[in-house]
């Protein structure tokens, strides 16, 4: 069984990888949405239940944001009161 090993460190090899960027966020996402895409015409089942996710997420996406206001408005109240203690 052949192992694989990293380059030396220093040599130009590793160079060249630390020189290298990860993909970017659009690469990562049109892979993401093109998996999905493929996925839809792979079965029936498949199909239904991205779909129905497909339909939920803008609603998942709201309850999100609505959960964070809430906690950072709760976070905010109760700075306001250690500083009305204050004075």
């Amino acid at each position: 069984m052949k192992s694989h090993t990293l380059p030396q460190k220093d040599s130009p090899a590793q160079k060249e990888l630390r020189k290298r960027k990860p993909p970017s966020f659009l690469a990562e996402t049109t892979f993401v949405a093109l998996f999905l895409f493929f996925l839809k015409f792979y079965s029936m089942d498949a199909f239904a239940a991205i779909s129905f996710v497909t339909v939920l997420i803008p609603f998942i996406i709201y309850h999100i944001l609505r959960m964070c206001g809430s906690v950072i408005e709760f976070v905010a109240s109760l700075y306001a009161d250690l500083d009305s203690e204050e004075t």
